[in-house]
C-alpha cells in the first residue's frame, strides 16, 4: 500500500509540473497550471477526431495564426495573435464557463462551403470581425460573454443567443455577461515621443475596475511583460482618459493592455505595435510610404520577417536572398494595407525598417 500511495503522489506531480507537449496537432491536454507558448502558426488535428484540452489551469498562446481541424476544448484560457479558424466540418471549438478565448484578430467560424460549430459558455473577446459562415452554429450560453468588432452576418451562419438577446451582433457583444463587463474601451494608441512610447487610451465606462496593466513585448523577446500600471476609476458612467510613457523605447515593440477588476479577473485588450527604425541600416525599402509593389536593395540575410502593427506574422523566410525576399513580400502585401515592420538578421546584427502601403 505504501509503494501504490508514493507512486500515485509521482503521476500526480508529474502531470502538475509537466512540460509543454512539442506537438499540439494532436490529441492531448495540456499540463495543469503551464503556460505553453508557441510561434506558430499552428493547427491542431486533421480529420482523427483528436481533442485539445486546456485544463483551467492551463493557458495556450499562439503568437500566430491557429487552424482547428478537429476539437478544441478551452477550460481555461487561449491567447491567439492572429486569425482563429474552425477548418472543418468536423471541427469545434468549445468554451466552458471556466474558460476564456482571445483572438488578436479574425475569427473564422467555419470557411466557405465548410461548416464549423462553436460553443461560448465562458468569455471569448475578438478584436477583429466574426465570421459564422453559410451552415455554420454559434451558440452563446446565457451567462457567456462573446465580444467582437463587427459580425459578418452576410455569410448565412446561425447564430443561438438567450432569449432576449436577438440583434446582439450588431452590439458588438451577446450573451449575458456583457451586461457585465468591466470597462467600454473606446480608444487605445501608442506613439513616439521625444521621451519614449506613449501609451493612451479612453473609457466609456467602467465596472469594478480596480487598475490597468500596460504590458510590452520587444520584438527580440518572446512574450509579454509587465512594465507600469495605473488605477482605474472602479465603477463611473462618465469617460475616462489615460497615459502611460515608457521611456525605454531601444526598439520595436508591441504593447497591450490589461484590465483587472477588484476581484482579480480580468482582460486583455487588442495588441498595437510601435516600429522603430534602425539608424545606419543596410536595408533600403521604396517607395515607403507606397501604393502598391515596392523594391528592396540588400545583402542575402539568414532570417527575414514581416509583421503588421497588431504583432500578426505575414511573412518568415531563412536564409533567402533579396530578390526572393522581394518577391514574397510583394506577394504578402498584395491585398494588406497599414504600417508594416521588416526585420532582418544575419548573424547579431539585426535591422528594423518601418513600411507603410496606402
Amino acid at each position: 500500500m505504501k509503494f501504490f500511495v508514493v507512486w500515485s503522489f509521482v503521476l500526480i506531480s508529474f502531470h502538475l509540473h509537466g512540460q509543454c507537449p512539442g506537438d499540439i496537432n494532436s490529441a492531448t491536454t495540456l499540463p495543469l497550471g503551464t503556460t505553453c507558448t508557441y510561434s506558430g502558426p499552428e493547427t491542431q488535428g486533421f480529420l482523427a477526431s483528436a481533442t485539445l484540452t486546456i485544463p483551467e489551469t492551463s493557458t495556450l498562446i499562439i503568437n500566430d495564426d491557429y487552424t482547428i481541424y478537429d476539437d478544441l476544448v478551452i477550460d481555461g484560457r487561449v491567447e491567439v495573435y492572429g486569425d482563429l479558424t474552425v477548418a472543418t466540418i468536423t471541427a469545434s471549438v468549445t468554451i466552458s464557463e471556466s474558460g476564456t478565448l482571445y483572438v488578436n484578430g479574425n475569427y473564422y467560424n467555419g470557411l466557405l462551403g465548410i461548416a464549423g460549430t462553436t460553443s461560448v459558455s465562458g468569455t471569448t473577446d475578438i478584436t477583429g470581425t466574426y465570421y459564422n459562415h453559410l451552415l455554420s452554429t454559434t451558440t452563446v450560453g446565457i451567462d457567456a460573454t462573446m465580444q467582437f468588432n463587427s459580425y459578418d452576418a452576410t455569410l448565412g451562419g446561425t447564430l443561438n443567443v438567450p432569449s432576449g438577446d436577438e440583434g446582439c451582433e450588431a452590439l458588438g457583444c451577446c450573451g449575458g455577461g456583457c451586461a457585465s463587463l468591466p470597462i467600454k474601451l473606446l480608444d487605445f494608441h501608442i506613439s513616439e515621443t521625444s521621451d519614449g512610447a506613449l501609451v493612451s487610451w479612453a473609457t466609456g465606462e467602467e465596472s469594478n475596475n480596480s487598475h490597468f496593466e500596460i504590458q510590452k513585448r520587444a520584438f527580440s523577446e518572446p512574450s509579454f511583460q509587465r512594465i507600469g500600471a495605473v488605477t482605474g476609476f472602479g465603477t463611473t458612467t462618465d469617460a475616462q482618459e489615460y497615459i502611460y510613457l515608457d521611456t525605454n523605447l531601444t526598439e520595436s515593440a508591441y504593447y497591450r493592455l490589461k484590465q483587472i477588476d477588484f476581484d482579480g479577473k480580468y482582460e486583455l485588450f487588442e495588441t498595437k505595435a510601435i516600429f522603430f527604425d534602425d539608424s545606419g541600416n543596410q536595408l533600403i525599402v521604396y517607395p515607403n510610404p507606397t501604393h502598391g509593389h515596392i523594391s528592396i536593395n540588400g545583402s542575402d540575410v539568414t532570417y527575414f520577417q514581416i509583421t503588421d502593427s497588431s504583432g500578426k506574422h505575414l511573412l518568415e523566410l531563412y536564409d533567402v536572398s533579396m530578390d526572393d525576399a522581394e518577391k514574397k513580400t510583394n506577394q504578402a502585401l498584395a491585398n494588406e494595407c497599414g504600417a508594416f515592420l521588416i526585420r532582418t538578421k544575419t548573424g547579431e546584427k539585426t535591422t528594423n525598417v518601418r513600411i507603410v502601403k496606402l
